[in-house]
């Protein structure tokens, strides 16, 4: 349940997951950007923003959205989307997005995580990314290496994904060696998937 010029600024859902919002009752105006555009070029410049606090939707809709119209990010211009009673929305993984409520609004939502989605991780990983980028670690966690192992030697994927995951590794790992010396200075992480019998 949301109230009228209530929302979210540009943001990127839950790694590894695509999510779909049905609205009952009202109107949401969404903004979705291509996948892999990086949403933090689309906040406020610290310098112009006074003591650096956050934009409201309202105002991201009004100030920063209209620079954005007619760009053309990886290819594609962004979408606007007025969603109504009855219409659900698809959006897909890594595809940033910002929503406004134009009335009291109700709606459904939910974020998915598919077999097809995991399948990203081991280049994900591999280009030193973190696995879950907007929650700081505890002393010691090694998260990437438990889900790693998880899904590599656990039951979560079929005999077909874990190899077509091995198979993405080997092609991820064939591009860097072209490059090592540029690589190895970033130190991409690599070197301890390959502790866990990786090509």
């Amino acid at each position: 349940l949301s109230g009228p010029n209530t929302g979210t600024s540009i943001h990127l859902d839950p790694p590894f997951a695509n999510s779909w919002n049905t609205v009952l009752q009202g109107h949401k105006l969404w903004v979705i950007l291509p996948p892999d555009t990086e949403p933090k070029m689309f906040d406020c410049d610290p310098e112009c923003s006074e003591n650096g606090i956050e934009l409201s939707p309202i105002s991201w809709f009004l100030h920063v959205l209209p620079q954005l119209r007619g760009r053309r990010f990886y290819g594609q211009e962004i979408m606007e989307v007025l969603q109504s009673p009855g219409d659900t929305l698809y959006i897909p993984s890594r595809a940033p997005h910002a929503v406004l409520n134009l009335d009291w609004s109700l709606g459904v939502t939910e974020n998915v995580m598919t077999e097809e989605m995991l399948l990203e991780l081991p280049h994900k990983l591999l280009m030193g990314e973190g696995l879950l980028p907007d929650t700081e670690a505890w002393p010691g966690e090694r998260r990437e290496e438990r889900i790693w192992k998880c899904l590599t030697r656990g039951n979560w994927l079929s005999s077909w994904a874990r190899a077509r995951m091995r198979g993405v590794v080997g092609q991820v790992e064939a591009k860097l060696s072209k490059h090592a010396g540029v690589c190895n200075k970033h130190q991409y992480g690599r070197l301890w998937l390959r502790e866990f019998g990786m090509p």
